[in-house]
């Protein structure tokens, strides 16, 4: 009586045990095909800068003209641009969701909040008279960037986002 229950256990665990791999979540395996990728995109960076480096050498031991030189880094350094925005984009591709989400919520948080200077009201901070009063807000200087839209702190020369030149004020 003991012998078909153990059998049947045995089956049972057995079966398990080889089936486990197939029920595995489909989250586990993207993780580790992510990991995989990563690790392969940084082995590609580090052989890509190695490349640079040894066509830098044979440069100037003088193995190459100017022109292959120059046509030879050039190409090497679009493919490092290129691994580099894929590894930017495996490792920061919850960040730049956020990033992309922000500056609406940083724009409303912006727009709600100044103080009239004659009577204390509440008025939206893109307003140039008090809606109350009808006085004249005091205007701040515009620090955004003209080419990404970031709102920069003042005095700013350049915008912290994307390094383009600010407008002098």
């Amino acid at each position: 009586m003991l012998e078909p229950i153990l059998t049947f256990l045995v089956f049972v665990g057995t079966l398990s045990f080889i089936a486990s791999p197939l029920v595995r979540r489909a989250g586990y395996f993207r993780k580790v095909n992510e990991d995989t990728t990563l690790r392969n995109l940084e082995q590609e960076k580090f052989n890509i800068y190695a490349q640079i480096k040894e066509a830098d050498f044979e440069y100037e031991m003088g193995k190459l003209s100017y022109r292959d030189y120059q046509l030879q880094r050039q190409e090497l350094l679009e493919k490092a641009e290129q691994v580099l925005g894929e590894i930017e984009y495996y490792q920061n591709g919850e960040l730049a969701k956020d990033a992309e989400e922000k500056p609406a919520e940083t724009a409303i948080a912006e727009d709600a909040g100044s103080v009239c200077p004659n009577c204390n009201a509440d008025v939206q901070e893109s307003a140039k008279y008090c809606s109350h009063c009808g006085q004249e807000i005091a205007s701040t200087p515009d620090n955004s960037c003209a080419n990404c839209g970031n709102v920069n702190p003042e005095g700013s020369s350049f915008c912290a986002h994307c390094g383009e030149g600010l407008a002098a004020a």
